[in-house]
């Protein structure tokens, strides 16, 4: 008789089955609960993360995604074990650690998973850590899972800092200064020649050219006196002059007894016995 490897043949030429098989020709495998069919025809135990709720040769299921299991043989799907809160795991687990945090979530492999506080937020699934909101942008939202979530400040406002939780963290651009753009880490300044006291300014347009007669050399100016007057016998008619050589020497025979002179009409010819010499 032939029992196809799985028992013996008897005097009487019936097959003698082992344990896992069962039939005339010792073909049907009677595998117990918790075990399954192997390699070489023999009942093995279902692996961790698996179980068999019922006898005979089927495969072992696999616990489901979000729960695992460390139990050898186990016969039924009450050995799987559900993740922590706020973590998942693939199919067929076998360990705890096989629950990650999910996104917006963060903590070691196996829980506990904590939500990302306001101003951050994590991507995917692990055990990395939150991500600050970047400077210039603020988020109010727990268990943030993306960049998109962390909010613009709006123009004329500045944030230097990162992993901000509220809008008013942005801080209002300074006399000086102007931000024509939403998200800024800084506030740009009025440039040479020009000043601007509006606080909070949200266009280059609130920076003011000085006016003729004087110049400015520096940045970020607030104030109109912090344009310097041209000296004395000298003028200038440019508005938002950068440098001092914008003022010119009012020509021999005239003088400026004033400073910040704005025309040319402003040199005054010398009176009677007096007379004005062209600086070399």
């Amino acid at each position: 008789c032939d029992c196809h490897g799985h028992g013996i043949c008897t005097s009487s030429g019936t097959c003698e089955c082992g344990m896992s098989w069962t039939g005339v020709t010792c073909l049907e495998p009677i595998c117990f609960m918790g075990y399954t069919l192997g390699l070489y025809g023999n009942c093995v135990l279902c692996v961790a993360g698996k179980f068999k709720k019922v006898n005979g040769g089927g495969p072992c299921s696999s616990c489901e995604t979000g729960k695992y299991s460390i139990l050898v043989g186990a016969v039924s799907d009450t050995a799987c074990t559900a993740c922590p809160e706020n973590s998942i795991s693939p199919s067929s687990s076998d360990s705890p650690v096989r629950c990650q945090c999910n996104a917006g979530f963060t903590g070691a492999d196996g829980g506990p998973c904590e939500s990302c506080v306001p101003g951050k937020y994590k991507e995917g699934q692990g055990d990395a850590d939150c991500t600050e909101c970047r400077s210039g942008k603020y988020s109010t939202d727990a268990a943030a899972t993306n960049p998109d979530m962390c909010q613009d400040c709006p123009k004329g406002s500045y944030l230097p800092t990162t992993g901000n939780s509220a809008s008013l963290d942005c801080l209002a651009c300074n006399a000086g200064t102007y931000s024509d753009q939403v998200g800024m880490s800084a506030c740009v300044n009025c440039g040479r020649g020009k000043y601007s006291r509006k606080e909070g300014a949200d266009a280059e347009t609130y920076c003011q050219d000085c006016p003729a007669g004087t110049y400015l050399t520096t940045s970020g100016n607030d104030e109109a006196s912090d344009c310097e007057d041209c000296e004395c016998g000298k003028y200038s008619t440019t508005e938002g002059a950068t440098a001092m050589d914008t003022c010119m020497d009012c020509v021999a025979g005239k003088y400026a007894a004033n400073t910040g002179n704005s025309a040319e009409t402003d040199c005054q010819l010398c009176t009677m016995g007096k007379y004005f010499e062209q600086p070399a």
